[in-house]
């Protein structure tokens, strides 16, 4: 499992001490499956069923 965290620095005014996860994904080894947590944070979907046209705040 693959945690992506938001990322703080003192140029953000962010305190560089915390890193809030924002969402995971799980990566199959054997075929490249990826799944995610991204639109509600609890259940894990296809990462090819999430909206493409959905805009991501993720840099």
């Amino acid at each position: 499992m693959v945690g992506v965290h938001e990322k703080h620095s003192p140029e953000c005014g962010g305190d560089p001490g915390l890193a809030p996860a924002l969402f995971f994904m799980k990566i199959r080894k054997r075929d490249g499956y990826v799944s995610t947590n991204y639109e509600d944070g609890e259940h894990f979907r296809p990462l090819s069923t999430i909206d493409s046209k959905q805009k991501c705040d993720v840099p």
